[in-house]
């Protein structure tokens, strides 16, 4: 089975034109291929952790060792 992940960021939602083009192109992929899995993450309906630029360094450097 092949698997599709579309992960949606746009905080527009339906004012999204990027969203409404995926949504169709997705459809259409669908439609002409019955053995696919679509799945669609929304990562404005998450509650992701927050990472910022000193969070990402301290990763880094801990992978540089220094």
């Amino acid at each position: 089975m092949k698997k599709i992940l579309y992960v949606e960021c746009s905080p527009r939602k339906e004012r999204s034109h990027s969203i409404k083009i995926a949504n169709e192109y997705l459809s259409k992929i669908a439609e002409n291929d019955s053995n696919i899995e679509i799945k669609t993450i929304d990562l404005w309906s998450l509650d992701l952790p927050e990472f910022n630029g000193e969070m990402m360094n301290a990763k880094y450097s801990v992978i540089a060792g220094t």
